[in-house]
């Protein structure tokens, strides 16, 4: 048993726990994680954060549709606040690293 605090509650309310393995959609296998029972509308459990850390994991949205994605085992460090606003394709630094993530001058990626 545990508390949980959903929007718009001012006190903490009771929930079951439970230890479960998760399969995501690209057959990665959890060990024994803690998930807590949820009671908004439309979800089951919680899942906290240790599956994050797990791997790489991003959530995007574009055109009204929101998309969850996660690989085990980080392949690669993306730093949005590195990053920093989006630049036109035709203003793009050709000297700086291609934003496609493949290390590479963007001169010598996308730019040809």
């Amino acid at each position: 048993m545990t508390y949980v605090y959903y929007p718009n509650e001012t006190t903490a309310v009771p929930a079951e726990v439970y230890l479960v393995k998760i399969m995501l959609p690209n057959r990665v296998i959890t060990n024994v994680m803690r998930v807590t029972k949820a009671a908004p509308a439309g979800v089951d459990v919680l899942i906290g954060m240790d599956l994050i850390a797990w791997g790489d994991f991003a959530v995007t949205s574009k055109d009204n549709k929101t998309i969850l994605s996660f690989r085990a085992g980080s392949q690669q460090r993306i730093d949005f606040t590195q990053i920093g606003q989006l630049i036109p394709v035709n203003k793009f630094p050709r000297n700086h690293l291609c934003p496609c993530g493949s290390g590479k001058k963007y001169k010598q990626c996308h730019d040809r």
